[in-house]
């Protein structure tokens, strides 16, 4: 810091002689880093001089961009189900515990990876592995333009966004509301196969009796999740699964396709590979459990098929299912 003082006495002497105060960004969005570099990075353009020790700066009109130059919209956290996104907007801090390895190619799992105390806006926090996703961070400081593409170089980092102002309401006028009409309820609509789901939504008619649905009326075993890399049946979602083979069983001529999907995440090739395993590690609990192996065949069809957004963890985890589908009855 003592190299860094005249700098900054400078800048403050040019702005009082020129009648100028230092300008100031009170009211926007900034994040603050804490940089730690044993040599100065050669990537580090900034007024300001950057020595061994940790050095803090406080950078507004920030932008965050991926190794491909884009403003990111979140960190990939590894999870043991898998990757998740976790939305920059609700991160408040990050404490880097190691240092970061930059990815070098577009891979689809994170192979490298940095141990980090996450902060979260609700009050939480958590201990998780990311790869950083960030290539570089520019904006400008109170000493002028800087640019940074070296995230080795970062151990802290801490988003200081300004609240907004809630806008306070005219309380509504109330309005008496007219007599009630009294209407006849009009008939439910028919459900031939009576799985709750209407003819008219239902793209899996004749579903049998008791097999578990989705909103469009498919035989579906929901809430199923899988280790990170794994296909495995965990204990806790066995019970999903025999709700399927008491069908199975109270209909013995009936032959299905087993048929797996996954969310986005990852590669194409590599969810193409684990919904066809998923698939078949659910065969395998139905025969380990009394259904005949030459009732079922298996598919996977990877990501290609979803039934909800990929943008969120609620669609995410919608779209990673086995479906059944009744070849004969």
């Amino acid at each position: 810091m003592r190299r860094l003082r005249p700098c900054l006495s400078l800048v403050i002497a040019f702005a009082l002689i020129t009648g100028l105060a230092p300008f100031v960004w009170a009211e926007d969005d900034s994040v603050t880093l804490t940089l730690d570099r044993k040599t100065m990075p050669q990537s580090l353009l900034h007024p300001g001089r950057f020595f061994t020790k940790q050095e803090v700066v406080t950078v507004y009109d920030y932008v965050i961009r991926d190794y491909a130059g884009e403003p990111i919209e979140g960190f990939t956290i590894q999870t043991a189900s898998g990757l998740t996104k976790i939305p920059i907007d609700t991160v408040e801090e990050i404490r880097f515990k190691n240092w970061i390895k930059r990815r070098t190619d577009d891979i689809y799992l994170i192979e490298r990876v940095v141990e980090a105390d996450m902060f979260f806006t609700d009050g939480s926090q958590m201990r998780v592995l990311t790869n950083a996703d960030f290539g570089t961070i520019e904006g400008r400081t109170e000493l002028g333009d800087f640019f940074l593409g070296d995230p080795l170089a970062v151990r802290h980092l801490v988003f200081n966004r300004v609240p907004v102002e809630e806008v306070v309401e005219e309380p509504p006028v109330v309005v008496k509301p007219p007599e009630p009409v009294k209407v006849e309820k009009p008939a439910p609509p028919p459900d031939s196969d009576g799985d709750g789901v209407a003819d008219y939504r239902d793209k899996c008619p004749n579903t049998p009796k008791g097999a578990p649905v989705n909103g469009t009326g498919c035989w579906t075993i929901k809430g199923i999740n899988f280790d990170y890399n794994k296909w495995d049946i965990r204990p806790q979602y066995r019970k999903a699964l025999d709700e399927s083979i008491g069908v199975l069983k109270l209909n013995p001529a009936m032959t299905i396709d087993i048929q797996g999907h996954t969310d986005s995440i990852a590669s194409e090739q590599y969810n193409q590979i684990l919904s066809e395993k998923r698939a078949k590690a659910t065969r395998d609990y139905f025969v380990a459990n009394g259904v005949a192996p030459d009732r079922m065949s298996v598919r996977g069809f990877g990501e290609t098929m979803p039934i909800a957004s990929n943008d969120t963890p609620e669609g995410r985890a919608g779209n990673r299912r086995i479906e059944i589908k009744i070849l004969t009855r």
